[in-house]
């Protein structure tokens, strides 16, 4: 009996020399709980949805372990295998973040490299678009990626990355879209074979102005310039603007394409409705045969004529046409003045394989 009350008087004394208070939470559960916020804010949650999973799992099981530990008498607690597990968890979430740093560093090269990629291809494509007028449905769709590069920069900078990355995407199909829209003009302009025989054009007609001793006239639609040679050299170099579908080769009434081909000037109109005018003779032979091909082919509508009243006329060089070649009207006079019915005018898309339009489109 005396060794009973002498036990209970002892755990008393100790009771009182501890003072019965609770021993100090250790630091790493609150080093654990910030941690966990950290990473949340940071998008582990997110990029590592599997890895976050096990550590919030590894982090409820010590906070239940911890609860528990604290709930017994004060005597009693003993955090270090708390302290332990709380360690291990801290040293997962601190391995979370290395790899979450490197992987948002790679998402976000990739990122910074696609945009870059996407933002080249606009711009060579809009440098495309501005050689012809054809390019102005291009222009679109260009003019649409550029406001959602803007977006997505933004969204890059802020570092959100996942919705740049989802933004991004809406990009390509523009492009494309730009690009197609494109396609068959630069595909003509990049034809080695269709280069060659508007050079060959161009080169008769500088041969027959040498040896004639006369005027000929010749119009880049690429360059959207019209050369005055005389003798075979040039004498004269003027601006000019083309049909609203000037880049294309004319096939019918009402396509808005400016004609390519040799012919010559069969009227001179001093009082043209753009102010003075040199009527070529469009259509020739060779426009009826591929009207006529076209035509079997399904190219043409069914109820479309061949066309006609292609002309060198006033009206600026900064409007465009319905197939006509147009010049400021003091340019137009001069060039009236110095030529004469029966002057060859040849009009060719290029001259070079290497001209604007095919260099601008094949870095892409």
């Amino acid at each position: 009996m005396r060794a009973s009350i002498k036990i209970v008087v002892l755990f008393l004394l100790l009771i009182s020399v501890s003072g019965c208070s609770t021993p100090p939470d250790p630091p790493e559960v609150g080093q654990a709980q910030n941690q966990e916020l950290l990473l949340w804010r940071a998008g582990t949650h997110i990029f590592l949805q599997n890895e976050y999973s096990q550590y919030t799992a590894l982090l409820k099981q010590a906070n239940e372990s911890f609860v528990k530990e604290r709930a017994q008498f004060a005597l009693f607690i003993n955090y270090e295998n708390i302290t332990a597990e709380y360690g291990r968890i801290i040293s997962f979430g601190n391995s979370l973040k290395s790899r979450l740093d490197e992987l948002k560093q790679t998402k976000s090269d990739s990122l910074s490299q696609k945009i870059s990629d996407y933002q080249d291809r606009v711009s060579r494509l809009k440098q495309a678009s501005m050689l012809v007028n054809e390019g102005r449905l291009a222009r679109k769709s260009l003019t649409q990626a550029e406001l959602i590069f803007a977006e997505v920069s933004a969204l890059h900078d802020k570092g959100d990355l996942l919705a740049a990355e989802q933004k991004i995407e809406s990009i390509f199909p523009l492009i494309k879209r730009a690009e197609s829209s494109l396609a068959p003009i630069i595909g003509r302009y990049s034809d080695e074979d269709q280069i060659r025989k508007w050079r060959n054009w161009v080169d008769s007609t500088i041969v027959e102005s040498k040896n004639n001793q006369s005027m000929a006239i010749v119009v880049n639609k690429i360059k959207k310039t019209l050369l005055l040679y005389k003798s075979g050299r040039v004498v004269k170099s003027y601006p000019v603007e083309l049909g609203r579908n000037g880049a294309k080769d004319k096939l019918y009434a009402g396509d808005q394409a400016t004609p390519e081909g040799k012919y010559k000037v069969v009227k001179k109109n001093p009082n043209s409705k753009y102010h003075m005018a040199l009527l070529i003779n469009y259509p020739n032979d060779d426009d009826v045969k591929a009207f006529r091909i076209a035509k079997k082919n399904g190219l043409v509508p069914r109820k479309a004529g061949i066309g006609s009243l292609i002309e060198i006329h006033g009206g600026g060089d900064d409007s465009m046409t319905l197939g006509c070649v147009s010049m400021k009207n003091s340019e137009i006079e001069e060039l009236y003045h110095m030529v004469e019915v029966g002057t060859p005018v040849t009009i060719v898309g290029a001259v070079e394989v290497d001209n604007l339009l095919s260099d601008s489109m094949s870095r892409l």
